[in-house]
């Protein structure tokens, strides 16, 4: 019953968007959308492209930076987290094995927005090699995040735009607040 009750917030979501998208002035919007898809096509693969590129760049560049070498059995412990989720619970208890040399590098870090938009009060950002590569994670995610969403919106039907557009849109305007208020 729990697992239906899961179900609820996103359906609810769909039908909300199905019911918006009827709406005259937002079927308006989706009609100028779809006058404008190479435009928002456009835009939403550069804007993809390039947050890609200074969101994994950056993650590099943290990896040569700051990261250690792994030793056999943590790349095996890493394959066998990342395969978990594709598989059954009962993979759990199984063994990983990489066959051969493997070789990899491990970093993590963390920020909060307040050290953030310290560093980018301060200057630091401009001076310190550390924020800016920080600095350029956070925007290139933002980027990327932003990219991935103007494809279905620029595409999808009305109830697609209106879910998709809402969702980027909610999640942009509370970044945005969290920076602001930090």
């Amino acid at each position: 019953m729990r697992q239906l009750a899961g179900f609820g917030g996103p359906l609810l979501a769909v039908l909300a968007a199905v019911v918006l998208s009827e709406l005259p002035p937002v079927s308006a919007l989706a009609g100028w959308i779809e006058s404008c898809e190479t435009a928002f096509l456009l835009t939403g693969g550069a804007l993809f492209a390039l947050g890609l590129a200074l969101f994994i760049g950056a993650t590099i560049k943290l990896a040569m930076d700051h990261g250690r070498a792994l030793e056999h059995a943590a790349v095996e412990e890493a394959e066998r987290s990342m395969r978990i989720a594709a598989r059954p619970v009962t993979a759990r208890a199984s063994f990983y094995r990489v066959l051969g040399h493997a070789a990899g590098r491990g970093a993590s870090e963390s920020f909060g927005l307040r050290d953030l938009k310290s560093a980018w009060r301060t200057g630091a950002v401009r001076h310190n090699p550390e924020w800016r590569r920080r600095s350029l994670t956070v925007v290139g995610a933002l980027l990327l995040m932003t990219g991935a969403c103007l494809v279905p919106v620029a595409v999808g039907p009305a109830w697609v735009k209106v879910l998709v557009g809402g969702a980027l849109a909610y999640a942009l305007g509370r970044t945005a607040s969290s920076f602001w208020r930090s």
